[in-house]
């Protein structure tokens, strides 16, 4: 009798077995599993069949849940999966020591149901359909937090689908590493096959949500939002056994997956990390390149339309040449999935080509043995309309549609699309390999995979925009070695050795890691971490793609658009392109107050952090101010007299700047957008924060105190000249606020758009509260001397001042009034911030993903 529940084929009361017949519930709905009394610990995977189509859901067709340690408990009549806890447990020998760790922490009964009948072997039969009913994904809940109304559970109109078997998987060979678990009882050596643990239980159920429905997103996708119906997958896996783990490294660019051991001895951390792997048992044992018994198989979605299905199997098999270079042979390889494999099943591998109401994020995701870290498989979903948005930057680029040279235009958008799927596939795939993204590997010879890419465009020869090397081919550096980390076999005992190897390998080599914590947000600190960065070196790159944005928007024209399409799509091409260096700012603006480091363990040599030197940090400072000027921010006549709204039965989506002149294209709006995309990241409390403490820090060195490390100064990883808290404000603030009422009307209606912008995100830093104390006396003072040399400049233009005689130069700009209105405005803000209502930000339409 095996020590794992199985299916009892319908209508039937013998033992099911693990046949792969059981392809249909019972004419009565029912899914019975065989249960043994004795109980003992499986895996609950959970996912979703058919989802519910929105972005801002997260409930997509492919989408999984988390993995889960269960046992099935008989009590009485009735059975019980009981959810153990993982978070806390005390590995031991001793039961004693076991018992106590599992009596400290809670566990969850996730579901009941009464037995059917009591069998003489030694098991129970149960019902197993209400288990597949059951909203284990917590949709209801999901619904509620994303304010989609109060949708609950119907069991009425819930039901069993189907109840099948899974294949099995290899449970007692040596781990991945090669050093071989001591406790299986099956272990096997040179080419024989490794045991197999029986076939996973799989039970498929539509769920249906009813109640009141009330959120936009609910009503955008489904047909009646108070009734939701979703297609669930619910699979219970035998425990693999004989797997090595891994000890997870902070610096090797993999998951930490782990738990709390309360067993470890005192003094030593509790906190145990893995790094998620996928098992490769080699047919032939050892260091030396091998074949596997089992290798990594990801199964692409056959409705992928050529010729993005052959991209994404191209892109996604380039993880190949990693495992080549860790030893193993024909272990890794993409295909198209075929008829007979269920891509659902808990052991296979698969890629989905997801259709969402509007573009979203793509995701990579390995499903692990919450005890081991070993990937049973990975779970790939590809957005369908990633392909549009790469389209619209490819066509605002290089307006194809009848230039003279449309043809190769053309031909150049769809190679931009299918280089960037190839990349995609290799990026979501190597997340559910295990691995992290790597937002510093733009300074490599060639960025990771596992890097945010945007696409490299530049101005050729002969002056026009190209985008023929948008993205790399193949992996990069960093790729080869973190599937080296993560999966290279070696000699008993030499594990540690031979990783630490590898480590002062990648770091001779200049591969740098840093992930997501510390690339995502304005208050990031490290110039090193930044997703969606155009090269390596941060102030060229930011020129290379302020030219090509020039020569874009010089050349805008209704071309942008396909001549079959409505003309209000002009203005969704329009807006990627006038913020094409959106991202490229917040790389220059990581160098000031920026920190450079890296992740290590304690005792390693590359401990410790450096400041940006002042120098880089004031060039940033330069470069972003001149952001600011309506040379960068004005677009041309040409553009505003090209654009138009919606036609009708259009409308605009979250992709469009937000116009405040009725239905018409708002340049105001478009200022603000460009101006704000410097003033946020500037203006960032933890930005300014770090630069008062540098600069700090700087002036003792320099004044020869020798305290601390600022003793060292810039030798010694402290700050040098580095710019002031003040100097930061002044210098922003002076950009903004030059040459009041000096232009022509529309310059001046720009400088008083960004004007107002600026001083918009400097309030809302001064009343947000993230400032120390100091530093918001510092920026209050500052704020008010700007001011000062403000009304000194408008007094030595009085014509800007207010008098009428300026009508002719300024379009009325100075007879409004404006700059006087802003000096009063910005006055009250150096004394009371909160008390200044600016109104909202100006929204900045969403780029990620690209």
């Amino acid at each position: 009798m095996t020590s794992f529940p199985t299916l009892v084929p319908a209508r039937s009361t013998e033992t099911g077995g693990w046949s792969a017949s059981h392809d249909a519930p019972g004419a009565d709905g029912t899914a019975l599993l065989a249960v043994p009394r004795s109980g003992g610990q499986l895996l609950l995977l959970t996912g979703i069949e058919r989802g519910i189509g929105s972005s801002g859901l997260w409930l997509d067709r492919g989408q999984p849940g988390d993995v889960r340690l269960v046992h099935l408990r008989v009590v009485g009549d009735r059975v019980l999966l009981v959810q153990d806890n993982k978070h806390f447990t005390v590995v031991s020998d001793d039961p004693a020591a076991v018992q106590a760790g599992d009596d400290s922490f809670a566990r969850s009964v996730l579901w009941s149901a009464p037995v059917v009948e009591h069998r003489g072997d030694g098991t129970v039969v149960v019902d197993a359909a209400s288990l597949a009913t059951s909203d284990l994904l917590a949709v209801s809940a999901r619904l509620a937090r994303a304010k989609q109304g109060d949708l609950r559970l119907d069991a009425a109109r819930s039901y069993l689908v189907s109840a099948t078997t899974g294949p099995g998987g290899p449970t007692t060979a040596g781990g991945t590493s090669g050093a071989r678990s001591t406790s299986a009882a099956g272990s096997t050596s040179g080419d024989s096959e490794p045991a197999r643990t029986p076939g996973s239980v799989e039970l498929s159920a539509v769920l249906t949500f009813a109640g009141r429905g009330e959120g936009a997103l609910l009503a955008q996708v489904s047909p009646d939002p108070d009734a939701v119906s979703i297609t669930q997958r619910v699979s219970l896996v035998p425990l693999p056994e004989g797997y090595a783990p891994r000890t997870f490294h902070p610096g090797a660019g993999g998951y930490g997956k782990g738990f709390a051991d309360h067993a470890l001895p005192g003094g030593r951390s509790v906190d145990v990390r893995v790094q998620p792997r996928f098992r490769l048992d080699k047919t032939t044992p050892g260091t030396a390149p091998s074949t596997v018994h089992d290798p990594i198989v990801f199964h692409v979605d056959p409705a992928i339309p050529e010729p993005y299905r052959s991209a994404v199997i191209e892109g996604g098999s380039w993880w190949a040449e990693g495992f080549e270079a860790a030893g193993f042979v024909d272990a890794y390889r993409v295909e198209v999935r075929g008829e007979d494999v269920d891509p659902f099943a808990a052991r296979t591998s698969s890629l989905w080509w997801v259709h969402r109401t509007n573009r979203g994020w793509s995701q990579g995701a390995a499903l692990t043995d919450p005890r081991t870290g070993e990937i049973l498989s990975g779970r790939v979903r590809l957005g369908s309309q990633r392909i549009h948005q790469l389209t619209l930057i490819a066509e605002a680029l290089l307006a194809p549609y009848g230039h003279v040279d449309e043809a190769r235009r053309l031909a150049a958008v769809e190679e931009l699309v299918l280089a960037r799927l190839r990349q995609l596939a290799a990026h979501e795939i190597g997340h559910a390999l295990g691995f992290m993204h790597n937002y510093a590997s733009h300074q490599h010879p060639q960025a990771s995979v596992m890097d945010y890419p945007h696409p490299r465009v530049r101005l050729g020869d002969d002056g026009e925009v190209d985008v023929s090397d948008a993205y790399p081919v193949g992996l990069g550096p960093w790729d080869v070695f973190a599937v080296r980390h993560a999966y290279q076999d070696f000699a008993p005992g030499e594990e540690a050795a031979g990783l630490e190897s590898l480590r002062r390998e990648a770091t001779a080599a200049g591969l740098t890691y840093l992930t997501d914590d510390d690339g995502h947000h304005a208050e990031a600190a490290s110039p090193d971490a930044v997703p969606w960065v155009h090269g390596a070196e941060p102030v060229g790159s930011l020129e290379n793609l302020l030219q090509v944005r020039a020569k874009a928007l010089r050349a805008f024209s209704p071309g942008v658009v396909a001549p079959d399409r409505q003309a209000g799509e002009i203005e969704e091409r329009l807006v990627p392109l006038y913020l094409l260096h959106r991202y490229q700012v917040p790389a220059v603006a990581r160098l000031l107050g920026g920190v450079e480091y890296a992740y290590t363990l304690a005792g390693e040599a590359a401990t410790g952090n450096r400041v940006v030197p002042g120098s880089e940090q004031r060039r940033a400072l330069s470069v972003l101010t001149d952001l600011l000027s309506p040379q960068v921010l004005a677009l041309p006549s040409s553009v505003l007299r090209t654009v138009v709204p919606p036609a009708i039965r259009y409308e605009r989506t979250a992709e469009y700047l937000t116009p405040r002149r009725g239905l018409v294209f708002d340049p105001f709006t478009a200022v603000g957008a460009g101006a704000g995309l410097v003033a946020e990241q500037l203006f960032a409390p933890g930005r300014l924060n770090r630069v008062a403490w540098q600069a700090a820090e700087g002036t003792s060195a320099q004044g020869g105190s020798g305290q601390g490390t600022a003793a060292g100064s810039a030798a010694a990883g402290g700050a040098d000249d580095v710019p002031t808290v003040a100097e930061v404000v002044a210098t922003v603030l002076d950009a903004a606020w030059d040459a009041p009422g000096t232009g022509d009307a529309l310059t001046e209606a720009v400088r008083q758009a960004t004007a107002w912008t600026v001083l918009q995100h400097l309030v809302a830093t001064l009343a947000g509260g993230g400032l120390h104390l100091p530093v918001a006396a510092t920026v209050t003072t500052s704020l008010a001397d700007a001011v000062d040399r403000l009304e000194d400049r408008l007094d030595a233009a009085p014509e800007a001042a207010g008098s009428g005689a300026a009508g002719a130069g300024s379009a009325g700009w100075a007879t409004d009034r404006g700059w006087d209105h802003l000096v009063r405005t910005a006055r009250l803000a150096a004394t009371d911030a909160s008390a200044v209502d600016l109104g909202p930000l100006p929204v900045i339409p969403p780029g990620a993903p690209i």
